[in-house]
């Protein structure tokens, strides 16, 4: 008879999904409940939490099933993401925000090789730009387009 074999990722990110549901429905009880016709402001963190839940669940027997896989931790998508949003965060209100959304999703776009600047910087353009529109002018977030 053959061993079982757990594949651990999945059934990690299984459970991962399952406690943020847990969690997120057990804060909700806090808040009064209401009823349907007047929903209470816990009404939708218990509502969402129980479904979130109800989903790792499902995750974690389907988990439980899947073949074991190998599974390597590859550094460069690691430390693209990482330094994208790091870049970001530091500059956004420096450089201002069309300039750090541009820098942000080209170095984000060294993640997954190989590096292709044409689709990069078009993704950049057009995130940025939509970003802007969003947050400032639509959401009133006080955040200068560029730095001049």
């Amino acid at each position: 008879m053959k061993g079982r074999h757990i594949n651990w990722p999945e059934t990690a990110a299984a459970l991962t999904v399952l406690a943020f549901g847990v969690f997120m429905a057990a804060k909700g009880m806090d808040y009064p409940l209401g009823s349907l016709r007047r929903m209470g402001a816990g009404f939708m963190p218990v509502a969402l939490g129980t479904l979130l839940a109800l989903f790792g669940v499902g995750l974690l027997f389907e988990a439980l099933r899947a073949p074991e896989e190998v599974f390597e931790i590859r550094l460069r998508p690691l430390i693209a993401i990482g330094l994208s949003i790091l870049f970001f965060a530091f500059t956004v209100r420096h450089i201002g925000m069309i300039p750090a959304t541009l820098g942000m999703i080209v170095l984000a776009a060294f993640a997954d090789p190989p590096f292709r600047a044409m689709p990069a910087l078009l993704s950049a353009a057009v995130i940025a730009i939509a970003g802007y529109l969003l947050f400032v002018p639509g959401l009133g977030v006080s955040l200068d387009p560029f730095w001049w």
